[in-house]
């Protein structure tokens, strides 16, 4: 392992006057990981009190042994991520390689059959994991890199750390989001160099999926075709917004003109965040903070 640092932290927020490392068995840490990035987040079970975020960028990543280098230098260097007392510990994982299967028809025994529709895997290198999604009574299939695996299991051998896909987190937590009308409503989430779309009516799901994006024209060649398929008309219906953006960034002003009434989200109605964190806008981090709510 190499001394080198390839990692930024872009943003830390704490709630001092919540936290108590005496308290970690009430405590609840949901952990992120992506090609690009590392996110954590700290929250009280007894109150969704949200007492810790930070954010991590990987730079010149290009492999998974470079990516766990860069995460046990962040561990080594956390006291807080070493402790093994946490209530809960959930691990979310970014990836292109997933797939949602309605209960209900869902064989086990099919897993790998499932997921090889959307993506291929490496049995030497990957494994399945599960994950049950009740609010849309479905199973989430998704791979893990086992070196991954390995490497969190070996932070925490005296937890079972909980693994679920990214998209477990992004569904649960919007399709609670309140739009007052049940309306047919898109929404969208910008992760980095990721758009992920979501349309709901009411509190039923009608689409997700997640998209690459190399350039300004995917974000609209993904939004419009998806509107057109389900027959909705984003020059006049609302659609959300959250992730990495702005308003007055030039990505928000542009999808603003494909795209009239956008309107930036908000944090889930689930966790309870304190002033400390009111230097986050309230549209960054939906999918982080919904991590706690995926039981």
């Amino acid at each position: 392992m190499t001394n080198q640092r390839n990692y930024r932290l872009v943003k830390k927020i704490k709630d001092r006057s919540r936290f108590n490392i005496e308290n970690l068995e009430h405590y609840i840490l949901s952990l992120q990981v992506g090609s690009n990035d590392f996110q954590i987040c700290v929250t009280d079970s007894r109150d969704n009190r949200g007492l810790l975020l930070e954010d991590y960028v990987f730079e010149n990543i290009d492999s998974i042994e470079a990516q766990i280098e860069e995460l046990q230098h962040i561990f080594d260097e956390h006291h807080l991520l070493l402790a093994n007392f946490w209530k809960t510990v959930r691990l979310s994982l970014k990836n292109k390689k997933f797939a949602l299967i309605p209960t209900e028809l869902y064989d086990q025994n099919k897993a790998s059959d499932y997921i090889k529709y959307t993506a291929e895997l490496n049995n030497e290198e990957e494994e399945l994991k599960t994950r049950k999604l009740s609010s849309i009574d479905a199973i989430v299939i998704f791979v893990v890199n086992k070196r991954l695996t390995s490497f969190f299991h070996s932070i925490y051998p005296n937890l079972e750390v909980e693994f679920l896909h990214q998209s477990s987190a992004l569904i649960k937590g919007l399709l609670e989001y309140n739009t007052v009308s049940d309306r047919r409503t898109m929404f969208l989430y910008v992760d980095r160099f990721q758009l992920h779309i979501l349309v709901k009516s009411g509190s039923e799901l009608n689409f997700y999926n997640s998209f690459p994006i190399r350039s300004f024209s995917d974000y609209v060649r993904y939004i419009t075709i998806i509107a057109k398929d389900l027959h909705l008309n984003i020059e006049e219906d609302t659609v959300f917004i959250w992730g990495y953006l702005s308003e007055t960034s030039d990505r928000y002003k542009e999808l603003n003109k494909y795209i009239k009434y956008l309107q930036l989200g908000t944090p889930p109605k689930e966790i309870n965040l304190g002033y400390q964190f009111d230097e986050i806008p309230d549209h960054h981090y939906y999918d982080l903070y919904s991590i706690h709510r995926c039981d």
